[in-house]
């Protein structure tokens, strides 16, 4: 049954589901994260203006680097970071950045990431 659901997931996520504020992709974001906890894997869902605070990235690490079993961390509302700057960039554009670095080096994460279309 969880395979089936995963199979789903990854068809929308492949075709890109875009939807509007208001729509529901926080709540689409909670639901895949509650089906990943029921077979008793690793989650963190994390609001993006998390990663305005100081160390966040390395208290994400910390965390990562604590275990060695898959983790899915799932980030929402990623378009919240259009008007922040890091260090002179787009705190979008940062915090991609940042997430694909941690990503290959952690290859048993995954980054579930929502965000509106208009990013």
């Amino acid at each position: 049954m969880l395979q089936c659901f995963f199979k789903r997931i990854i068809y929308l996520c492949r075709n890109t589901l875009k939807v509007e504020y208001g729509t529901g992709k926080t709540v689409l974001t909670k639901m895949i994260q509650s089906k990943i906890k029921e077979s008793n894997m690793d989650t963190l869902f994390l609001d993006a203006t998390f990663f305005t605070k100081s160390n966040s990235f390395k208290a994400l690490v910390n965390h990562i680097s604590s275990t060695n079993e898959n983790i899915y961390i799932f980030i929402d509302s990623v378009d919240d970071l259009t008007y922040v700057a890091f260090s002179e960039k787009n705190g979008v554009i940062y915090f991609l950045e940042k997430i694909v670095e941690i990503a290959k080096k952690y290859k048993h994460v995954f980054f579930i990431i929502n965000s509106r279309p208009n990013l």
